[in-house]
């Protein structure tokens, strides 16, 4: 029986990898993919971390200090460095079976592998330098020596508990969502693991003495991106106007918090009953649905906070533990039914990859900077109505190559462009700056080439500025 099932893991895993390393550097580098590329690459550890600061309203800087040690060793190839991420994603692979494995029994962790290895969520994001891939590894690893640590009390798992939790919060700050999940779950399970508290909430202590460096920077984070998206909303629903005040919205919270506080202090007899009447031992879903409940909530108040709903790369840690619910619930089903759903499954898996695979689904910024590089004179400027980092990784040439990101109004990037030839490039899939408007009201190409998702437009300088 143990054979069996390893081999049809292993089965699984080499399926994972096969399908995260296939066409790894197939489509160029783009969206924000050319930003980690750009922190990695500074020459010290201290710009990067300067560099992460000033870029990344979202993210710490322990990726990016991992990506400029794997670069430095591996070299700047766009296979060798997408491959970075594959690795902790087809690592992940491994990880979900051990936890479906512990959690259920082996047959749902191999399902919930497969379901894993067959995601074109999770490839997708296999294939991208970005640190999603790699914080759900993380998740995973927290999450598997948090399950050994609630049955026994070993060291070695409150290490790897500890590097694994601390790593996961320097990486992306979700991570205090699983750390307060894990915190919640331990507490209402306060009759059964009271023994483990001691050893567990100095773990906690400890993780947040070690996050203590990053804190101001966290700070920075909530106040730039969060408390001013709420700003907006408190605007745009015409809240009143102290709501608008951001010390005021951080107070409001602080008091929320408080309160329930108090409210669980004040009922906490009841709530003891309560758990001393439910048994924890015999719902072992409710441990995934917690932490999917919280991800979801999450997922329901970004359109709030950020621009878009279909921020799926802020949630793919919550995508595994889905898997294993469906794996755990398919596991439940009849054998033809499980058989069907799996295979409906399997096709559906393999729709996608048909699309995924041969079709361009990224800009095209390769196509772009090799088409100019073949075109532009040495005396011709170039415009990037972006910070233009995936076009330099690509272009040679000596040109002046120009971010109109870094002017801040049209006049200030006039005198770079006037009298000249000039090229002006930008991404269809973003929407233009100001700046780059403004040329296009103003000015006719002579030259328009399209690529995928991207323009390139050429301007000569008998044109009027």
């Amino acid at each position: 029986m143990k054979q069996r099932i390893l081999f049809f893991f292993l089965l699984i895993l080499l399926l994972g990898t096969f399908l995260r390393i296939y066409h790894l550097d197939q489509e160029s580098l783009w969206s924000d993919e050319p930003h980690s590329l750009h922190h990695a690459q500074q020459p010290t550890l201290s710009q990067v971390i300067q560099d992460t600061n000033q870029y990344e309203f979202y993210a710490p800087p322990f990726y990016y200090l991992l990506l400029h040690y794997w670069i430095e060793y591996t070299g700047d190839g766009l296979f060798t460095i997408r491959f970075f991420s594959a690795i902790f994603n087809i690592i992940s692979i491994f990880l979900v079976f051990l936890i479906g494995k512990k959690l259920f029994n082996s047959k749902t962790g191999l399902l919930a592998a497969l379901l894993f290895s067959l995601s074109i969520v999770e490839i997708l994001y296999a294939q991208e330098i970005r640190p999603f891939a790699f914080f759900s590894f993380l998740v995973l690893l927290s999450t598997y020596s948090y399950l050994h640590i609630i049955k026994n009390k070993k060291t070695l798992h409150y290490l790897i508990y500890f590097l694994s939790s601390l790593a996961m919060i320097y990486t992306l700050p979700f991570g205090f969502l699983v750390l307060f999940f894990q915190n919640f779950y331990l507490l209402f399970n306060y009759q059964t693991h009271q023994n483990k508290f001691k050893p567990w909430f100095t773990t906690q202590f400890l993780l947040f003495l070690f996050f203590i460096p990053e804190i101001p920077n966290t700070i920075k984070m909530y106040r730039q991106n969060y408390l001013l998206k709420l700003t907006v909303l408190v605007e745009k629903y015409h809240f009143p106007t102290i709501l608008q005040n951001h010390l005021f919205t951080t107070f409001l919270l602080l008091i929320t918090i408080i309160f329930f506080l108090i409210l669980t202090f004040t009922f906490r007899k009841q709530i003891r009953q309560f758990l001393k009447n439910f048994n924890f031992q015999k719902y072992r879903s409710v441990f995934l649905l917690l932490l999917i409940s919280i991800g979801f909530a999450y997922y329901v108040l970004t359109p709030f906070l950020t621009r878009s709903i279909f921020f799926t790369r802020y949630t793919l840690f919550i995508m595994p533990f889905i898997y294993l619910l469906l794996a755990a619930g398919i596991t439940k089903l009849q054998k033809p039914i499980q058989f069907l759903v799996i295979l409906a499954i399997l096709l559906l898996c393999v729709h996608t990859f048909t699309i995924y695979y041969p079709e361009t689904t990224k800009e095209d910024w390769r196509g772009t900077s090799n088409f100019v590089e073949q075109h532009a004179q040495p005396t011709d400027t170039i415009l990037l109505c972006s910070w233009g980092f995936a076009f330099q990784y690509y272009f040679t040439k000596e040109n002046k190559v120009i971010s109109s990101k870094s002017y801040p109004t049209f006049t200030k990037i006039q005198s770079e462009i006037q009298n000249k030839n000039y090229w002006l490039i930008y991404s269809t899939a973003h929407r233009l700056t100001p700046i780059c408007q403004e040329i296009l009201k103003q000015n006719q190409p002579q030259l328009e080439q399209n690529f995928y998702q991207m323009k390139v437009l050429y301007f000569t300088n008998s044109q009027p500025i």
